[in-house]
C-alpha cells in the first residue's frame, strides 16, 4: 500500500504539474490534493507495515528493537497526522512545522534502529534489516 500510494503521488507530479511550478502545483489544486492524499495513504501503509513487522520480530530483537519500532511508528504517525492536518487547513503554521520536525526525528532514530535490531534478530532476511 505504501509503494502504491508513493507511486501515485509521483506519477501525479510528474503527469499533472508543469516544471516551472512547485514540486505539488499550487495549494489547494488538484494536482496537491491528488498528491497529498496519496502520500497519506502511503504513511498508513508504512505504520501497517511496522506493526507487521513489530508482531514477526518482537520476541527476538528485545529493547532495540522495541524502541526502534516505537520511535519509527511515533514517527510515522507524526507524518500521518501533519498531512492530514495540512490537507484538512491548506496552511503551514508552527505547529505543522514542530509535528513535522518530531515525525523526521523518529525516523531517523527509529528506522536505524529498528534496521540493526533486524539484523541481529535473524528473523528475516538480511534485506529486511539494510
Amino acid at each position: 500500500m505504501a509503494v502504491i500510494g508513493l507511486t501515485v503521488s509521483s506519477i501525479v507530479a510528474f503527469a499533472l504539474v508543469q516544471p516551472p511550478a512547485s514540486n505539488m502545483g499550487p495549494v489547494g489544486s488538484l494536482s496537491w490534493y491528488l498528491i497529498e492524499s496519496s502520500d497519506a495513504i502511503a504513511e498508513v501503509g508504512i505504520l501497517a507495515a511496522l506493526v507487521g513487522i513489530h508482531v514477526r520480530q518482537s520476541p527476538s530483537y528485545g529493547r532495540l528493537g522495541t524502541a526502534g519500532f516505537i520511535a519509527a511508528f511515533v514517527g510515522t504517525a507524526c507524518f500521518v497526522l501533519s498531512t492530514v492536518i495540512w490537507l484538512l487547513t491548506k496552511t503551514d503554521g508552527m505547529f505543522l512545522g514542530i509535528l513535522f520536525s518530531s515525525a523526521l526525528l523518529g525516523w531517523l532514530v527509529g528506522f536505524p534502529l529498528l534496521g540493526i535490531a533486524t539484523l541481529r534478530a535473524r528473523v528475516l532476511p538480511r534485506w529486511g534489516g539494510l
